[in-house]
């Protein structure tokens, strides 16, 4: 893969720390020029960079010498913005660490002395419920949430909330969440064309890729986003809730499915939101901020 000649925006701190790591991180990104509205910083970081400061981060979009933008303070740039650059040829790098001190939870006790609980999970579910069980999370689990701890679901995370699930027979969940997991039919056809009755080819099981959520309620953790972001999706099953009020947001595939639950201190999504680029560093941020 060849070098890319990237524009760096923003000039603070976190700017500096990645660009010094940039060689050894990204070798193929050499930095042309540091964008930001301090033009005193930009000349600082550019001088350390050797190449040159710029005001407005939107003259990098004309450059012919810069085919690609590092987004260090993508919280400061709208989507549009972004799209603007993916639409200019750019390429988009973005880097925005979230402030918060985060540990994997290996024993029952560290789980039960967090602010907050992320449940991730792959795989398939009867191991994982049978995992969490014998190590014992199950029940700090439902104690932190009945104290008012901000717990996060992901994918299998969101499925091990619920009563029971239909992947290789029939498993119960914790059953915090009323409802039933089950698998997307096999025979699902993309929606016809508008204007027409000529049904596409079979959609393919797993759902797999980008697809739109569309926010049916307003979840904190769905702050600051689109009414319809874009999240990243793998997965065979989705979540059908007894009640749709704990709902916040839907996705079509085949049919409508919720893709976001929230029920007070409850979140879950049965997207990736680490694997959704800016979004999904912005909706982990939202959640962070709900643990202090």
């Amino acid at each position: 893969m060849g070098e890319h000649l990237v524009g760096i925006v923003g000039a603070g701190q976190i700017a500096r720390l990645h660009a010094q790591n940039i060689a050894a991180r990204v070798p193929r990104l050499r930095p042309v020029a540091v964008a930001d509205p301090a033009l005193d910083a930009a000349t600082a970081l550019a001088g350390e960079l050797c190449c040159e400061p710029l005001e407005d981060w939107r003259e990098l979009l004309e450059r012919p010498d810069v085919d690609a933008l590092l987004l260090c303070s993508p919280s400061r740039l709208h989507p549009e913005q972004i799209v603007a650059a993916a639409e200019a040829g750019k390429h988009v790098f973005c880097e925005k660490p979230i402030a918060l001190d985060v540990s994997a939870a290996d024993r029952a006790v560290d789980a039960a002395e967090a602010a907050g609980i992320v449940l991730p999970g792959v795989g398939a579910f009867a191991d994982g419920i049978a995992k969490l069980s014998r190590h014992g999370f199950i029940e700090p689990l439902r104690r932190a949430i009945e104290q008012g701890k901000p717990v996060l679901g992901i994918c299998l995370g969101l499925h091990f909330l619920f009563s029971e699930s239909e992947e290789f027979g029939l498993h119960k969940g914790m059953d915090l969440i009323p409802g039933r997991v089950r698998r997307f039919a096999g025979d699902m056809p993309v929606p016809a064309t508008p204007g027409t009755q000529q049904l596409g080819p079979r959609l393919k099981v797993p759902h797999m890729g980008w697809n739109c959520v569309r926010v049916v309620r307003p979840a904190p953790i769905l702050a600051g986003l689109p009414e319809e972001p874009f999240f990243y999706f793998v997965h065979s099953y989705y979540v059908e809730p007894a009640d749709s009020s704990v709902t916040a947001g839907i996705t079509e595939y085949g049919g409508w499915f919720t893709s976001v639950i929230w029920r007070d201190n409850l979140f879950a999504t049965q997207f990736h939101p680490e694997k959704s680029q800016a979004v999904g560093l912005q909706l982990l941020k939202s959640f962070a901020a709900l643990t202090r």
